[in-house]
């Protein structure tokens, strides 16, 4: 449960994503595979392992943080501004151990409140299968009248570049440059060529271009423009009908996409999620992985009233967008400021829930790293700087503008490859380190040329440590727990 995971459901949704349902099913399985594993092993990770770790922490780290900067950009800030709040958030958390036990509740507290505001939405629209049903039988994704596109104007995201598949009038809101990119077919016959004219206008508040179907309009960073209602949105599915079914792929395309995710996200579920003995077993047990349920069947909901509501979304997908948008469509006006202020709040306190968390894990990891390397335990100050060092440099990554699903699985894939697989070989010390090594090489390559570079390297970081001479792990615990060392845990319990 993060913000990263609500970001990406939303979207996925909102897009109508042929691989939606089996991605749902997988972040919620491995969710539940990490919370349920076993306690870590005793055996501590080699030095290289325990680096890997700490720069899967930081990937991941950094898919939250452009989630917060986005999640500002979308209340009216700008995302530098929300970047360095979030940061300041995280290092607070991070490097100023304290209320730990109060801490604990923060990412469930934060998950519930999120989505509470669905209630109200689901009583102000109508129940899901009404609404899905209502989507399903639209002849065509439009602008409603109500929509600040239509009525005041918003700016495109840089770098945008809208195709049209209609005419459509559209009106500048304030003073930029345009530019259209005109095809026009050259002879007859289906495969006559195409000529590509190029035309650049500089229009002033309230004035007007026509773009004919086939054309591509971008214009200036932060310039807004204003949509007629009524007509098709740019980049959105062309009907109801393309919406629900999701778009044509191959079975093969989805079965590996699927299965890279799964991997992806089960491995590095076991290797981040630091699992701890859970007081009142019988209800944590059974209340945890039903709220896993709930916040990922939320997030679902969330985008397909976010598409119902707002369709323009595919303008501009900025993450949190459809959450945050369908607050401000329901009809009592009055209540709007508040459910954004309410939604707004259970993100803030969700991330620092999640930010939690990862101070555990690294803070652990750092203790074990100091175990390798034959130092004494780290105290809580040298934890607290180590933790903020690994903040920033989150923070950095954060605001080089990347997509924050490529970095959380990114993360997710390297402590799979690099931790998860190599301990599952149970082959000993040598063998894991070779096979990190293995697994640690083949994602940095693989990441290049596929979006799941985990397929590929967690198995052959697996068979590299099988394969290699050396003793047999004797630990009666299981292998594939990256346990950190008895410095490690007594971190933990602290």
């Amino acid at each position: 449960m993060s913000p990263v995971v609500l970001a990406v459901l939303a979207a996925r949704a909102v897009a109508g994503d042929p691989q939606f349902p089996l991605l749902a099913a997988s972040i919620a399985s491995a969710a539940v595979v990490g919370l349920l594993a076993p306690p870590a092993s005793a055996r501590p990770l080699a030095p290289v392992a325990a680096l890997a770790l700490l720069a899967a922490l930081m990937l991941v780290l950094a898919a939250e943080l452009v989630v917060m900067a986005d999640l500002a950009r979308s209340l009216g800030l700008t995302r530098f501004h929300g970047l360095v709040a979030a940061a300041v958030l995280a290092l607070g958390v991070a490097a100023v151990p304290f209320g730990d036990r109060w801490w604990r509740l923060a990412a469930p507290v934060g998950a519930l409140v999120v989505l509470v505001p669905l209630a109200l939405v689901i009583a102000s629209v109508g129940p899901p299968w009404i609404v899905w049903r209502d989507v399903a039988s639209r002849p065509a994704l439009t602008f409603d009248e109500h929509s600040a596109w239509v009525t005041h104007g918003r700016a495109l995201p840089e770098g945008t570049r809208l195709t049209f598949d209609e005419p459509h009038r559209v009106t500048a809101a304030t003073a930029a440059t345009w530019r259209v990119v005109e095809r026009d077919p050259v002879g007859r016959g289906d495969a006559q060529p195409v000529r590509i004219v190029v035309r650049e206008w500089r229009l002033n508040p309230g004035d007007a271009l026509t773009v004919r179907p086939g054309d591509q309009l971008s214009v200036e960073p932060e310039a807004r423009v204003r949509f007629e209602a009524g007509r098709r949105v740019p980049g959105a599915p062309a009907s109801g009908i393309s919406w629900a079914d999701g778009g044509r792929r191959r079975i093969r395309d989805i079965l590996v996409a699927v299965g890279g995710t799964a991997v992806t996200l089960v491995g590095g579920g076991l290797a981040l999620v630091a699992p701890a003995p859970m007081r009142g077993a019988t209800v944590a047990i059974a209340l945890t992985p039903a709220l896993i349920v709930a916040f990922v069947l939320g997030a679902t909901l969330w985008g397909l009233y976010g598409i119902a509501l707002a369709p323009e979304l595919s303008l501009v997908p900025r993450a949190l967008a459809p959450v945050l948008e369908v607050v401000q469509r329901v009809d009592t006006p009055s209540w709007r400021a508040a459910l954004a202020g309410l939604v707004t709040t259970a993100l803030v306190v969700l991330f620092l829930g999640v930010v939690f968390a990862w101070r555990v894990r690294a803070g652990a990891t750092l203790a074990g790293l100091a175990v390798a390397f034959r130092r004494p335990s780290m105290s809580t100050a040298a934890t607290a700087g180590g933790t903020a060092a690994v903040v920033v440099l989150a923070a950095a990554v954060a605001w080089m503008r990347g997509d924050p699903w490529q970095l959380f699985t990114w993360g997710l894939g390297l402590a799979a490859s690099a931790v998860v697989a190599p301990r599952l070989a149970a082959a000993g010390p040598r063998a894991e380190l070779v096979g990190m090594a293995v697994g640690t090489g083949a994602f940095a390559a693989a990441a290049l040329w596929i979006p799941h570079p985990a397929l590929v390297a967690a198995p052959l970081a697996w068979l590299a440590g099988s394969c290699t001479w050396g003793e047999r792990d004797a630990s009666p615990k299981p292998p594939y727990a990256p346990g950190v060392g008895e410095a490690a845990a007594r971190h933990e319990r602290r």
